[in-house]
């Protein structure tokens, strides 16, 4: 006999030991052989849950276990829900789409603006093919597929650049994003992904977001980890990094404005990117890069940086 359920998370969310246990082997059954896994052994759904975030976990029972679940987090009051997508046990495929429904149906009764659906698997994208394809199927598109990528600390390979003269290293101050935003707006106005320049034309969404981060959502801050690059008096780029763990740094986010570009100047933001995770401890660097921006990926490759993982993201608006 099969059934769908459904439980809340939050602060106050409990969830039992035979829920948790089943939704641990579940992710292990959909997960295990994946890099990103096997290093953080890590179910999204229960480290939504162990972290008091605000949301819910539909899943599908047969005879009493688990077979399919999907979940979702508010990732604020108004816009949108973000779920990490479903997860399933061979044969058991059909209870897919009415995972997918239930979660559209959640998201329009709570008043959200959007549902992001994010699905990380395999670099070469296999495992995540037919989870793509049902949320296509059931009206949720895909807007961007990302390389996760990552390195040794140790083995990370920086050509060499000069320091450019006049150039100046300045903090982020998270409490004044207001002074940070116009050049995060300046440097991905012009980008070539549809996705990065609509972040740039929805630049309050982007200030909740930085707040998010502020906070801890992306990982912990470090000193120096937010900075901006000036050279000659002007604003020219900046670095976001943060340590996702005690020995993994995440680059967040780092570009140019369109007039420093070809200057070789990202291997200077790099620079200070691993010099700044050397410092906090790290082990290994990670970072995230549009499939498209080939010219990012010959960096990150030249770099020493690897592909351990894919990430396709798919956006439906109510």
């Amino acid at each position: 006999m099969t059934a769908m359920r459904f439980f809340e998370t939050g602060p106050e969310a409990r969830v039992t030991p035979g829920i948790r246990q089943d939704l641990e082997r579940l992710c292990s059954a959909v997960y295990s052989g994946l890099p990103w896994y096997e290093r953080t052994a890590a179910c999204p759904l229960l480290d939504q849950i162990d972290r008091g975030q605000k949301g819910g976990v539909a899943y599908v029972q047969q005879d009493g276990r688990i077979v399919a679940s999907h979940g979702y987090q508010e990732m604020d009051t108004k816009i949108r829900l973000l779920s990490w997508g479903p997860a399933c046990e061979p044969g058991h495929e059909g209870a897919v789409q009415p995972l997918i429904a239930d979660l559209m149906e959640r998201g329009r009764a709570l008043g959200k603006e959007r549902v992001v659906v994010v699905l990380t698997g395999e670099p070469g994208g296999q495992d995540t093919r037919w989870y793509v394809e049902e949320h296509c199927r059931a009206g949720i598109p895909v807007i961007m597929t990302r390389l996760d990528m990552e390195a040794p600390l140790d083995q990370v390979r920086l050509c060499h650049v000069p320091q450019p003269d006049g150039a100046v290293w300045q903090g982020i101050d998270t409490s004044k994003l207001d002074e940070f935003l116009p050049l995060y707006k300046k440097v991905f106005s012009t980008s070539e992904s549809p996705l990065t320049r609509s972040w740039a034309k929805n630049i309050e969404e982007r200030r909740w977001w930085f707040e998010q981060m502020a906070q801890g959502e992306d990982g912990e801050l470090v000193p120096d980890g937010w900075a901006t690059l000036a050279i000659g008096g002007e604003r020219a780029g900046f670095v976001m990094l943060a340590m996702k763990s005690p020995t993994v740094a995440h680059i967040s986010d780092l570009g140019l404005v369109t007039s420093a570009r070809g200057k070789r100047l990202g291997w200077f933001l790099m620079a200070r990117a691993v010099e700044v995770a050397r410092r906090a401890g790290a082990t290994t660097i990670e970072l995230g890069v549009e499939i498209e921006n080939r010219v990012a990926i010959s960096l990150y490759e030249t770099a020493g940086f690897r592909t351990v993982a894919r990430t396709v993201v798919l956006l439906r608006y109510f």
